[in-house]
């Protein structure tokens, strides 16, 4: 059937898989969507729900809301709502409720009084809009909440008498005292009880209690706890007073306005306290001025407002069909967060025939129960039980949970896997891959869960061979290839393979795979050349066999059919004799003379595809005959012999040549025996000259032949001849004559061979005679034509029995071949066999075949059913070959025999009946009949044999369970197996059946004790032995090993607290145990059984905590004043400390204290309540932070104390003003510096905090060179950043002072003030002023010097100024351009020019130098100087070199005249030039700082050897590091220069010593 709203759509996945090797497959998806119908009715959320109504509600409101869920689509979803009508106080519903039939929402038309009705109950249908229409209902509990509408009724003590009681109270009477009881009745039930008014107030103590119930509204009445408390309403705020509760969230709140404590936030009684009783929150009322603290407590009150529940939403619970009746199974515990009546009272199950509860209650109250098994079970009427289990609470009304419990019954392992199939077949190419997949195996298990995981294998049958040829995936059951298959060693194998299921016992199906290989073609042919004539005559006649080929081929059909062929065009063939025999033959006649050696390749092919081919070459050579007679040069001589010639000369001569080699190329020459001619002429034999043995008449005789022979030496002699006149010759003129068989009747002669005639029967013999003689009367026989060629050759077959001795006979081999006995020793007689083993032997004396030596057909074929030993028999002159094979017959001689002596088995008892057990087949090397043929079992009741021959003719033997095993009847079996061959007589062999019979898991652990009680310290070390517990199992085996751990409901908690060993049962310690935590543990546990399907017992551990002092006193901050003026009075209150100590007893007494070196103190308020107040003044300067360390320590034994700081901040008021670092301080600012960029940061620290300690900054006004201080600095009052208004000439204004005053923000404002001395430094703005030469008249001046001047001659001295001050006036010389760079140098530091040399002849008497005068300043500024010298050498070359320097020669006209021009002019201009160094110089000392000097003059002197050099500029730079202030590299020796201005032609220097500019002190 289907079902949309459990699947609403379908993709179907088609599989089509072909049967093929390595299966292929194909897939096909089609989607197919479910239309709905309306078969589901509303679903409400919860078919019972409670609703809670506050009484004094308002009518119309909305009071809730239920809910109903249609899985249908479209308008069978649509849900409407309604009433089922019913009465309430014998009202219609509709009187009290409304219900929206849209969305279900419930509204109150009336107020609820709870004194009235307390509860009632409705029923709300959902109907669908479907057709026909469904619907459900679900039904709601109203229960009427109680409000504090009714005030208390005192009943006792009785005031009808007044509003007072009278009491009387003994004198004796101590703390503690019962004095009477209030008894008073109220509507609402819980009573508080406080003293309002008292005449002695500490004689009687207690503390304000309420009581109100949980689940109350927000703002919802609780007390007016201002008149509870006697406190006016009118002074709340102005006392500050404050609510503050132990835990530090505020569930309540006090209205300062009217004194009335309420709820803040919802209370939820079971989130507050959990399950404790009574749920009580603590309070404090705080207020100050006078500082009183005054405790209250509010009870929380339960209502039934939760419903019990399960941890889960179902319980799953396993048990094997074989427990026993009587078997309990622990069920999980429903958790109600209610307490008292309204937690959890009972539980129920849904009725079933197999399964009861069994209830129990604890020592502490708990309800505990289990599911009891009462009737067995049988899994396969019934495999899964589902029952509803019911918890319910005591309240009014009461809630209930449910749970449901599923049950699956688990089946014992009783199905064997089976196979899809009992025997696979497959293909597989030889040669195939590693990996290659053979065939995937496939076997189910009828069983469950473990029982039917299936693993597969190979079984014990399998040989090591085929383990390492195949393997099998274990998971798969995927067959593939390990190593190379190879059809030549094997062309089928069978496989025996097993899946094994997990059950326990594991039970195993069987089945065999038949793998046949299919042949490639691998193997190349292989030629083999058994027998070969290297030599062959040339003169033998073709069809001579030369060579016998065997070629061999390990492949099969195509693969192994062979073509050979050899080289062509040579007189050789190949001549096939039987299958891949061949023979060598001549084609055609050989001659040596024309080819002596021939080297011929046999190439062999075979039919596969691709073909593979081998090829090998043999060598034959062709030895010489006299196969060429001698040739004379002319067969016709005419000699012409002159008439009366000398009887005896010479007339002529013959020659002859043979082309063989040797003997038989050496020629004689004779004549041929004539009688007449033999009288007349004669020839020489070695040279052939013709002699003359008469003198010739022509009348008589005119002409006559004779003939000349010339023979040579081979045997037989060959010979040639040639005529001389007539020659008569002997030629082979006599043809065979056949004289046997008769040819009388025709050609033809008829012979009879029988149909039965084997390879090498003698059919006829053919005997012939010739007339000639010698070699002309030899005969050679060869068949021209045949029917069928291969009809002469045969194959000789014999047949012996094995285990013959060595040298039985076998036959007379000789005779059958019909060859002669006597020369089968000259004509090369030889065996060869196939095999290396000489098994037979020929006596080459009687041609008699023999055995050589014991043949055993076992150990030759081992079982192949033909046992044939092939060979072949060689002769030579001529060459023949024969073959023939002998037969090994087998006999009876070998005993079946098994792999093992003893076959181990274990058989389940629940096994099926008809399940196989493959056995291992016995083995017998014989063949045919004496194989064997029978097995059978000893008797037996229970077990048969059932024997099945596979297609390859193998034997497959199993053991059948024909009768249910009892393992309590009988554990065991031994049966013997015996296998029977059909040889006569019949031989056998047995091997021993051990069936061992497993027992089935019936019975549960069983704990020693149901329930084990214990008592533990708490904080025991991990490790701690809790308890050990034990069970024992009645089954055997592993059914009865057993393991010990935590049921699956024991909480995360409990696993962490405690550990269970699964061996032992030994519970321990591994976390930690706290009394205050929880004061007793209750867990269960189960001891499981290592059976198939496993089996629980179980029992519960109820452990009991004993409390130990292990909690240190808690310090709880109730209020803390953090900041404190530093003016507060001695009793000031800064703190409220709640001091809580968890344990009880003397444990829980505590002490508190701080330390005595602080300006605070404790003060008792109550037991566990302080005061921390002040004990002196504070100074926040001094001290502006109090950690104060409070120790509280309890009476325990030892003593546990707890440390808890608290801080106080002293707040500040403003008595400090600010305070500079330094009241005084110098500035340096570097002149020509940029508007408006700082020069200088003054600071100043005011100690107190926040505005008291906000600075601002001024100057306080003076006058800088008769100007206002803002017309030069500005300064940001809120940094103290001073800035410069106008850049500064250190020229001008070398330094000015100015103060700053700085000021807090504090009330009232408090300053200070510092002075600041601001330095002008010098820069490098003023470029040197060459003094001396004066070049007034122009860039140029001209200086006389005489001819005889020699090296360092002082020419001139070059005097220079500068207006900076410092390095910046340091200055240096250096010649620019010079005429003549070698004749004059100028001094580096003195400006000094001097002759470098002495003044030749040829130097030109006009030199001129350009000098440069730079300053040591960064960047360098620099002037430069022209000066033109004359060199003369008399007066009159003076006037003339002067005349020639004079820019307008007009002008003069006399020399003398021009002279006294000259001395005038220059003695003033030296004059003036004096009166300006001294001005400037006295001008500059005067307005330099006392530790400057002038720079025209003074120059350092810093090396031993008192050489004046300027100091190095980059190493004694100024280094400004900030704003005003300088950093100066120290000096060694410094020295003042100073010059005369009549210095220019003098070397005397005056020097006095001065400190360095800057001392390290002002740095």
């Amino acid at each position: 059937m289907l079902d949309r709203e459990t699947t609403p759509l379908y993709n179907i996945a088609i599989v089509s898989s072909d049967s093929g090797s390595s299966p292929l497959s194909t897939n096909k998806t089609i989607q197919i969507t479910v239309s709905d119908i309306n078969d589901n009715a509303p679903r409400f959320s919860r078919p019972m729900g409670t609703v809670y109504v506050m009484e004094n509600n308002a009518p119309g409101a909305a009071i809730f809301a239920v809910t109903a869920y249609d899985p249908d689509q479209c308008q069978y979803s649509y849900v409407t709502y309604s009433f089922t009508e019913n009465l309430i106080q014998e009202l219609p519903l509709s009187n009290y409720l409304n219900l929206n039939s849209m969305n279900g929402t419930v509204y109150a038309l009336r107020s609820s009084d709870y004194e009235r009705v307390k509860n009632f109950q409705i029923q709300v249908r959902a109907r669908d809009a479907g057709v026909p229409p469904l619907s459900s209902s679900a039904t709601l509990n109203v229960i009427i909440l109680d409000q504090n509408d009714n005030a208390p009724v005192i009943v006792s003590p009785s005031a009808q008498s007044g509003s007072a009681g009278v009491e009387v109270v003994p004198q004796s009477a101590g703390q503690g005292y019962l004095v009477t009881k209030i008894i008073t009745t109220d509507e609402n039930g819980r009573l508080l009880y406080h003293g309002l008014k008292a005449t002695y107030p500490n004689l009687i103590s207690g503390q304000i209690r309420y009581s109100i119930s949980e689940e109350l509204d927000r703002d919802s009445f609780i007390g007016n706890i201002a008149r509870d408390f006697g406190l006016n309403v009118l002074q709340l705020s102005a006392r500050k007073m404050r609510l503050a509760s132990d835990d530090g969230r505020q569930y309540m709140k006090v209205n300062l306005d009217n004194g009335v404590l309420s709820i803040r936030e919802r209370i939820d009684r079971e989130f507050i306290c959990g399950s404790v009783t009574p749920c009580i929150l603590s309070f404090e009322i705080v207020i100050e001025n006078p500082f009183e603290v005054y405790r209250g407590e509010v009870e929380i009150l339960d209502i039934n407002d939760n419903s019990p529940s399960f941890a889960d939403n179902t319980i799953s619970i396993q048990m094997a069909e074989s427990i026993a009746p009587g078997v309990c199974f622990p069920l999980e515990r429903a958790q109600d967060p209610d307490v008292g009546i309204n937690t959890v009272a009972a539980y129920t199950i849904s009725p079933n025939e197999h399964f009861g509860l069994k209830l129990q209650t604890t020592e502490d109250g708990v309800k505990i129960a289990e599911l009891l098994l009462e009737k067995p079970l049988d899994r396969e009427q019934q495999a899964f039980y589902q029952l509803v289990f019911t918890a319910s609470d005591g309240g009014s009304p009461n809630r209930s949970s449910t749970v449901q419990i599923l049950i699956s019954v688990l089946d014992s392992n009783d199905n064997p896997p089976v196979f899809d199939r009992a025997v696979y077949r497959i293909s597989v190419r030889e040669n195939s891959p590693s990996g290659t997949l053979v065939i995937k195996i496939s076997a189910h298990d009828l069983d469950d869960g473990p029982n039917a995981e299936v693993t597969y294998s190979f079984s014990k049958l399998a040989s090591q061979r085929l383990r390492e040829l195949f393997s099998v995936d274990p998971h798969t059951g995927e067959i593939r290839v390990e190593r190379t298959l190879d059809f030549e060693e094997a062309n089928s194998y069978s496989l025996d393979i097993q899946a094994v299921d997990n059950g326990s016992p594991a039970i195993a199906g069987y089945s065999k795979v038949l793998v046949k290989l299919i042949d490639v073609n691998d193997n190349a042919p292989e030629i083999k050349v058994t027998s070969v004539s290297n030599t062959v005559s040339e003169d033998v006649p073709p069809g001579t066999v030369i060579s016998l080929i065997n070629v061999i081929d390990q492949d099969s059909g195509e693969n192994g059919q062979v073509h050979c062929e050899i080289t062509k065009n040579i007189p050789f063939k190949l001549q096939t004799s039987s299958s891949n025999h061949f023979k060598l033959i001549t084609s055609d006649l050989l001659d040596r003379e024309t080819v002596a050696v021939y080297n011929i390749q046999i190439l062999a092919r075979d039919s596969g595809s691709p073909p593979l081919s081998t090829k090998k070459t043999i060598q034959i050579s062709v030895s010489d005959l006299n196969d060429n007679a001698p040739q004379f040069t002319q067969m016709l001589y005419t000699v012409y012999v002159m008439e009366n010639n000398s009887p005896g000369a010479s007339v002529f001569a013959v020659t002859a040549l043979d082309p063989d080699r040797d003997q038989n190329s050496i020629v004689s020459y004779a004549m041929i025996q004539d009688l007449p001619s033999s009288s007349v002429i004669s020839v020489n034999a070695n040279n052939g000259d013709i002699y003359a043995l008469r003198s010739f008449d022509y009348e008589e005789l005119k002409s006559f032949q004779v003939q000349v022979q010339a023979r040579d030496a081979g045997v037989p002699p060959l010979s040639s001849s040639a005529t001389l006149n007539v020659i008569i010759l002997d030629q082979n003129d006599n043809a065979p004559v056949i004289a046997s068989p008769s040819s009388q009747s025709g050609s033809a002669e008829v012979e009879i061979v029988p149909q039965k005639a084997g390879q090498g029967y003698l059919v006829t013999k053919i005997t012939a005679t010739d007339a000639d003689s010698g070699q002309n009367a030899r005969f050679r026989y060869r068949v021209l034509d045949a029917s069928d060629p291969n009809l002469v050759f045969g194959i000789i077959h014999y047949s012996i029995r094995e285990e013959m001795e060595r040298g039985a006979f076998v036959a007379n081999v000789a005779e059958d071949l019909g060859l002669n006995i006597w020369r089968l020793s000259a004509r090369n007689f030889r065996l060869a066999t196939a095999d290396k083993r000489q098994c037979l032997e020929v006596n080459l004396e009687t041609g008699i075949l023999f055995a050589n030596e014991r043949i055993d057909r076992e150990q030759l074929c081992e079982q192949m059913p033909a046992c044939v030993l092939s060979f072949e028999i060689f002769v030579e002159e001529p060459l023949e070959m024969y073959r023939g094979e002998v037969e090994i017959l087998d006999i009876n001689d070998n005993s079946p025999s098994f792999p093992e002596s003893v076959i181990l088995l274990q058989m389940a008892e629940t096994m099926a009946l008809d399940s196989r057990f493959p056995l291992e087949s016995a083995v017998d090397p014989d063949v045919g009949s004496n194989a064997v043929t029978v097995y059978n079992i000893s008797p037996n009741e229970h077990f048969g044999l059932k024997v099945e021959t596979a297609e390859d003719g193998i034997e497959i033997v199993e053991l059948l369970l024909e009768k249910p095993l009892d393992h309590e009847r009988q554990s065991s079996f031994q049966l013997m197996l015996t296998a029977t061959d059909g040889g006569n007589p019949p031989r056998s062999g047995t091997a021993r059946i051990l069936i061992t019979v497993l027992d089935s898991n019936d019975n549960a652990p069983a704990f020693d004790n149901k329930v084990h009680k214990v008592s533990l310290i708490e904080n025991s070390p991990r490790g701690t032995l809790v308890v050990s517990v034990h069970a024992t199992d009645a089954d055997e085996g592993s059914n009865a090993e057993v393991n010990y751990s935590f049921n699956n409901r024991v909480s995360q908690k409990i696993q962490e607290l405690f550990s269970l060993d699964p061996r032992t049962g030994e519970i321990r310690v591994q976390g930690i145990i706290d009394y205050e935590e929880d004061d007793n543990y209750s867990f269960d546990v189960q001891a499981v059984d290592n059976g198939s399907p496993a089996i629980a017992g179980h029992s519960k551990i109820l452990i009991k905590v004993i409390d130990v002092n292990d909690n240190a006193p808690e310090i709880l901050l109730k209020s803390v004043a953090r900041m404190v003026p530093e003016d507060a009075a001695p009793g000031t209150v800064t703190a409220l400390i709640n001091v809580i100590d968890r344990d009880s007893g003397r444990n829980g007494r505590v002490n508190c204290e701080i330390p005595k070196n602080v300006p605070f103190k404790l003060q008792t308020t109550s037991r566990g309540r302080y005061k921390v107040i002040t004990s002196d003044m504070l100074d926040r300067e001094t001290i502006p932070l109090y950690t104060i360390a409070i120790l509280a320590r309890d009476s325990g034994s030892p003593p546990l104390s707890t440390n808890k700081t608290i801080q106080i901040s002293v707040s500040d008021i403003n008595d400090n003003a600010p305070r500079f670092a330094r009241p005084m301080d110098t500035v340096y600012v570097l002149e020509n510096n940029a508007l408006g960029a700082s020069i200088f940061t003054v600071t100043a620290f005011d100690p107190d905090l926040d505005q008291n300690s906000y600075v601002t900054y001024s100057f306080i006004d003076n006058l800088i060179q008769d100007l206002p201080l803002s017309n030069y600095l500005n300064l940001n009052s809120m940094n103290g950043t001073i800035y410069a208004l106008r850049s500064f000439d250190n020229e001008r204004v070398k330094n000015f002072q100015v103060q700053v005053q700085a000021r807090d923000a504090g009330v009232p404002p408090l300053s200070s003030s510092a002075t600041l001395d601001v330095i002008i430094l010098d820069q490098n703005d003023n470029a040197p002023v060459i003094v001396s030469p004066s070049a007034q008249s122009g860039s140029a001046q001209v200086e006389v010097v005489p001819q005889s001047a020699g090296q360092g001659y002082l020419v001139t001295k070059i005097i220079a100024t500068d207006a900076d001050s410092g390095l910046n006036a340091r200055l240096l010389y250096q010649v620019l351009e010079a005429t003549d760079p070698s004749l004059f140098i100028v001094g580096h530091n003195s400006g000094k020019i001097r002759t470098a040399r002495g003044i030749l002849e040829q130097d030109s008497t006009s030199q001129s130098l350009v000098i440069l005068v730079k300053d040591n300043g960064q960047p360098s500024l620099s002037s430069t100087v022209t000066i033109h010298f004359s060199i003369l050498g008399n007066v009159t070359e003076i006037f003339s070199e002067n005349r020639n320097l004079v820019t307008n020669p007009e002008y003069v006209s006399d020399i003398n005249l021009y002279l006294i021009v000259i001395l005038g002019s220059t003695s003033f201009i030296f004059l003036i030039i004096i009166i300006l160094l001294i001005g400037i110089k006295c001008k500059q000392d005067k307005h330099s700082p006392e530790d400057y000097n002038s720079p025209s003059c003074c120059y350092g002197l810093d090396d031993a050897n008192n050489t004046f050099n300027p100091r190095h500029t980059l190493k004694e730079t100024l280094n400004y590091t900030g704003a005003g202030e300088i950093v100066h590299i120290p000096e060694t020796h410094h020295y003042s220069v100073c010059l005369s201005p009549e210095s220019a032609k003098s070397d005397f220097l005056f020097l006095k010593p001065y400190p360095p500019p800057m001392s390290q002190d002002e740095c």
